[in-house]
C-alpha cells in the first residue's frame, strides 16, 4: 500500500470514530462520560393506605408488606436505574423472587422511577411508580404507588426504605 491510501484510510478511520462519540454526545450527553454512582441495598416496602374508585381512603386496609433484597440503584448524570427482588411477608397475594425493574430521572437527590414487577413464579406482574430520596449517606427512603394487582380499581400507596449495603 502507498503512503496515500494509509492515510486515506486513517482519516476515514478518523471521521467514523467522530461520528460515533458525536452521536454518543448528542444522545446521552456528557453526563454519560461521568462514572456512575452505583448504590447496593437491601430494605421493606410496605402499603401504607388504599384508594377506592369512589376516592375514598381506606384507613381499615390491611395492606402488603414486602422484603427487597439484591437491590441496586445506578445513578448515571440524570438518569437512574433500579432492580432487585421482592418478596411479599404480609397480604392476601404471595409474590416470591418478584424481579424488580425500574428507570427514571434523578433530580435534586429524590429518584422518580417507573418501576415494572414480574414474579413468574406465581404468574403475575404489575407496574407503578417509585419516588425515593437519595442522600450522600444513610438509607433511601421514599413512596411508591400502584394499581392494586389483586382488587381491579383500587390504588396501593406505601412506603419503602432501602438500607446501604
Amino acid at each position: 500500500m502507498t503512503q496515500a491510501v494509509i492515510t486515506a484510510l486513517i482519516v476515514g478511520l478518523c471521521s467514523i470514530v467522530s461520528a460515533a462519540l458525536s452521536a454518543l454526545i448528542s444522545k446521552q450527553g456528557f453526563a454519560f462520560w461521568r462514572s456512575a454512582t452505583v448504590i447496593h441495598c437491601t430494605g421493606t416496602a410496605k402499603e401504607l393506605r388504599a384508594i377506592r374508585t369512589n376516592d375514598d381512603i381506606d384507613v381499615n386496609h390491611r395492606g402488603y408488606a414486602y422484603d427487597i433484597r439484591d437491590a441496586t440503584l445506578t445513578v448515571r448524570g440524570g438518569r437512574a436505574t433500579f432492580t432487585g427482588l421482592l418478596t411479599t411477608t404480609d397480604g392476601e397475594a404471595k409474590v416470591s423472587d418478584g424481579h424488580t425493574k425500574g428507570q427514571g430521572r434523578v433530580h435534586n437527590g429524590v429518584a422518580f422511577l417507573v418501576y415494572s414487577v414480574v414474579d413468574a413464579n406465581r404468574k403475575q406482574a404489575w407496574s407503578g411508580t417509585l419516588v425515593l430520596r437519595m442522600p450522600g449517606l444513610g438509607d433511601l427512603t421514599g413512596y411508591w404507588l400502584t394499581q392494586d394487582h389483586v382488587e381491579p380499581g383500587v390504588l396501593a400507596f406505601g412506603s419503602v426504605s432501602l438500607h446501604r449495603s
